[in-house]
């Protein structure tokens, strides 16, 4: 029971409860010092605290509720297959974490379709015709 709380629960609420608080903490610190709120400078910060939130939130929930589940009377039989996805789901929050972090950069985005999607452009040639006629 204390693993399961000091390694899946705890970490996965403190991520997102600090993400949350930190984008609560700069618009009040914005308003606190009067300045008007910019949402196009919070806003590159709240897509990334919030995508990588809804990434922890959604990979490793799963994984801890079944856990619960199981560690408080639910029948093995029932919880065997969906606490083998769920072990699997979970290990994606490492993979897919630097693709939130790079999804959510305008600036790399911007820098990739110009450096690796210039082949995906159709080159046109305009070829010059001339016409004679006879008059």
């Amino acid at each position: 029971m204390w693993e399961l709380l000091a390694h899946q629960v705890i970490p996965t609420l403190i991520i997102v409860i600090f993400s949350i608080t930190l984008i609560v903490r700069a618009l009040q610190q914005k308003q606190r010092v009067n300045q008007r709120i910019q949402w196009r400078k919070y806003r590159k910060m709240t897509i990334q605290l919030l995508s990588i939130s809804a990434l922890y939130l959604a990979f490793n929930s799963p994984w801890v509720f079944i856990l619960f589940a199981s560690q408080y009377g639910l029948p093995p039989n029932i919880t065997r297959i969906y606490t083998f996805y769920g072990l699997y789901f979970r290990n994606y929050v490492i993979f897919l974490f630097p693709f939130v972090c790079f999804g959510s950069l305008s600036e790399l985005r911007d820098e990739f379709k110009k450096k690796f999607l210039w082949c995906r452009r159709q080159h046109r040639v305009i070829a010059e015709m001339t016409m004679e006629s006879n008059t």
